[in-house]
């Protein structure tokens, strides 16, 4: 018998029915009269008021007091510190409601187990902070809720247009999710970016939104990179990343797929004017009905003339969701969102020749063609090598994955320290392989295939780009990431040197990094 149910006992049978109240008698006395004895009462009291509740409840600690022997009591007054005699009165007067440490040591004294936050938390806490697990900062905040009220109208769609750095990707992905999460099973979300970086990117951020939001299980298609592709017209139920760059507009089941979508998301919004992506979203809504959602970080006056730039300001009319301030670069700055920049470019003396107009991005071959440029190459060692002098840590953004490595071993026997780290290798390994790269003495990290944050190699201080795109999204996102929760610069600019090959498109994007402005549409 427990110490307490056994000194319970003590106080006979009159005072414990008084504690149970003539109900919880009554109908012990129907389902087992043979309980109607100190013992059985005593053990009653302790499972209905809990082991904790018992020693809680005055009326319950004054019998108890009042049947200890005077060696008991004694002992007890001196575990509390209290003056020895006369325990009966002493122990009465003392405070067991808001001295915990006093509740604590009754506790042991019956053997009573005792958790001093819950204790407190449950008698006089009246309130309590609940963390949420899917923050959003406070432009994020409005932006979410102006997106959320327009998709909400299956034929309204929307432009979300806001400087690199602003978190895009999350607060449309919230939106979006919240959304479909309110959905019936069926529907499709279909995300469309440029690359395998990107998509990859959108899905750890999909996945994680959506385990944070969702309702319900839910199958994301991952169809990019090498992974093989999914019969488009049988896919329901499910969220879809595909690499836009895979797609075709003569796709089977592409308009089937149309027909099960509720939100197309193009993460770089002038694809919704670019040929081949306008005849994609086209064939889509032959016979479907749904939103499409840009996202742009290039300046509204970057946004390039004739066919793009009218059918973003055609799709978007009058729902272009931006930062409510009138120099949201340097709000993000100051709130420490993201680094300021300092830009600089290299002239090299190799660029592509032709670029067909009906790429998304440079082709695999014309990216290779590029890394093979002896004189090119020569240039790019030479602005490394002297970063190497002159900088802190560098991050090289190679042309390919090949380009990577053959420069982490060129600088190598030029008796820098450098490390590669491209895409080849799984996320777990890459986050390994940069580990390193910050534990040790190396000075450049080669890099291809994703995108590199801040955070993740906190003592960078340069990043040199010779990754041209013709993405708007790849290339913010790049530059985007490597400038924010830059934790070993806080405050210092991070500086960019451009390797500016001769692509009139990325010229552009290299142009855009000297200033923002609103899309006025």
């Amino acid at each position: 018998m427990a110490k307490l149910e056994e000194h319970l006992a003590r106080c006979g049978s009159e005072s414990l029915i008084a504690l149970l109240g003539e109900a919880t008698m009554t109908l012990l006395r129907r389902v087992n009269s043979s309980a109607l004895q100190p013992k059985g009462l005593s053990y009653l009291i302790v499972r209905t008021f809990g082991e904790e509740g018992a020693l809680r409840n005055r009326d319950i600690r004054k019998l108890l007091f009042s049947k200890l022997t005077e060696d008991e009591g004694t002992a007890l007054c001196e575990l509390l510190d209290l003056p020895a005699f006369a325990s009966f009165t002493i122990l009465n007067d003392a405070d067991f409601d808001n001295n915990l440490s006093n509740v604590e040591i009754l506790s042991r004294w019956y053997d009573v187990s005792y958790e001093a936050p819950d204790l407190v938390s449950r008698e006089n806490e009246g309130s309590r902070k609940v963390t949420a697990g899917q923050k959003l900062r406070s432009h994020q905040i409005k932006a979410y809720q102006k997106l959320r009220r327009a998709i909400a109208d299956p034929n309204a769609s929307a432009l979300v247009h806001m400087p690199f750095g602003a978190g895009k990707l999350r607060l449309v992905a919230t939106a979006v999710l919240d959304l479909y999460r309110s959905e019936p099973d069926g529907p499709v979300v279909v995300w469309l970016a440029p690359g395998e970086a990107l998509c990859d990117e959108t899905f750890i951020e999909l996945k994680q939104v959506w385990g944070q939001l969702g309702l319900r299980d839910v199958t994301i298609f991952r169809l990019y990179g090498n992974r093989p592709m999914q019969d488009l017209g049988s896919l329901e139920n499910c969220i879809v990343i595909a690499d836009i760059t895979k797609l075709g507009r003569n796709d089977a089941g592409l308009a089937q797929l149309g027909q099960r979508t509720r939100v197309v998301v193009l993460s770089d919004a002038e694809h919704i004017g670019h040929p081949v992506g306008a005849d994609l979203i086209e064939k889509m809504a032959e016979n479907g009905n749904f939103s499409v959602v840009g996202i742009s970080a290039l300046p509204g006056s970057a946004i390039s003339a004739g066919q793009s730039k009218n059918a973003v300001e055609t799709v978007f009319a009058g729902s272009c969701i931006s930062i409510e301030d009138n120099d949201p670069v340097s709000l993000l700055r100051a709130a420490g969102d993201v680094d300021t920049i300092d830009v600089g470019t290299k002239e090299v003396p190799y660029g592509v020749a032709q670029i067909d107009e009906n790429w998304f991005d440079l082709s695999s071959e014309s990216a290779v063609e590029l890394s093979k440029n002896v004189d090119r190459n020569e240039a790019i060692l030479e602005l490394l090598l002297n970063e190497a002098k002159i900088s802190g840590r560098v991050v090289f953004f190679a042309t390919t994955a090949e380009h990577a490595r053959l420069f982490a071993g060129l600088l190598e026997l030029r008796a820098v320290r450098a490390m590669a780290v491209t895409s080849e290798k799984s996320p777990e390994q890459r986050a390994l392989e940069i580990q390193k790269f910050n534990a040790r003495d190396i000075k450049i990290l080669c890099v291809h295939g994703f995108f590199l944050s801040g955070e993740s190699v906190p003592e960078v201080s340069v990043g040199v780009i010779a990754a041209p795109t013709l993405s708007e999204a790849v290339f913010h996102e790049m530059v985007g990431r490597l400038a924010s929760d830059r934790r070993g610069h806080k405050g210092s600019p991070l500086r960019l040197v451009l390797v500016a090959d001769s692509v009139p498109a990325y010229r552009r994007l290299i142009n855009s990094l000297g200033s923002w402005d609103e899309l006025k549409i």
